[in-house]
């Protein structure tokens, strides 16, 4: 088997590659046939850290490519196509922006054979579909995609270098008296929720809040920066500080009523700014 590298590997390590494209052999039988020269780049033995470049000629013997079964089973989902396409905000040949609904999980995982990526993947005939950012399933808002590896490890990038801007719009039980704040601690995933933790255990967080106004003389409404993306970063943060988003079940009263309330209305990297009007989102209070 002979493999041309193009633009989408570009740059990917080649056991990286090699671990994607054989999918059901293992590991150390790749790493050995590496070693043993059964995987040539241009007709020479690479290390398994070494980096494909554009028009690298990948030659693999002995080794039998196979198609993932659990992965195959998305390229034909049956979902609602009208659905999810009208949740694409924006897109071009490399950038997907979804506007996500409320109960929809990104990825497949626990209570969730599939997720977002494997509806668009199967929407789009395309398994490179992968998101860049995250939010939890019952966040709506925007989720940025790309459409081919090469743009998706160049939005990684961007955010290891947090130049990826992301806010949103928190609504949170009782009144906030300061008009802007930081919280910067340190959170910890155990194996029911997130819990604000020490440095020794936990992974440094931190978001910038502003204040934008009250509603009912019972919530506050607050914009949110996100400076680290930890997992329910948001939600764990207002929680301990004694202001739980409204409609969080998990880190609020569990019975409470109504959807959460935190939208990912912002993002922008480069000169790209991505934004929803948040207006109509308040009013399901």
């Amino acid at each position: 088997m002979i493999i041309k590298c193009d633009e989408n590997m570009e740059g990917v390590r080649l056991d990286r590659f090699l671990r994607k494209r054989l999918k059901e052999t293992a590991l150390n039988t790749i790493f050995e046939y590496i070693r043993t020269g059964k995987v040539k780049i241009n007709g020479k033995k690479k290390k398994e850290n070494y980096r494909l470049a554009l028009g690298d000629m990948i030659e693999i013997k002995f080794l039998e490519e196979k198609e993932n079964p659990k992965e195959s089973q998305y390229k034909n989902l049956k979902v609602d196509r009208n659905k999810y396409m009208k949740m694409v905000f924006f897109e071009d040949e490399n950038c997907l922006v979804i506007n996500k609904s409320a109960g929809i999980a990104v990825h497949k995982g626990t209570g969730n054979d599939y997720g977002l990526a494997e509806i668009y993947k199967s929407l789009y005939k395309n398994e490179n579909i992968n998101f860049a950012n995250r939010i939890d399933k019952e966040t709506k808002g925007l989720l940025l995609g790309a459409k081919n590896l090469k743009f998706l490890r160049y939005l990684t990038e961007k955010i290891r270098n947090n130049e990826l801007e992301k806010r949103y719009i928190a609504v949170v039980c009782g009144i906030v008296e300061e008009d802007e704040f930081t919280i910067e601690n340190f959170l910890e995933t155990t194996e029911s929720k997130v819990i604000v933790s020490d440095e020794a255990n936990g992974k440094a967080a931190k978001a910038v809040f502003k204040k934008i106004k009250t509603i009912k003389n019972k919530y506050t409404v607050l914009e949110a920066e996100l400076i680290t993306g930890r997992k329910h970063q948001i939600r764990v943060q207002l929680a301990d500080m004694g202001f739980p988003v409204a409609g969080d079940k998990k880190y609020g009263d569990r019975n409470t009523k109504g959807e959460l309330m935190l939208l990912a209305y912002y993002l922008k990297f480069d000169n790209q700014v991505f934004q929803l009007d948040y207006s109509e989102f308040l009013e399901l209070l």
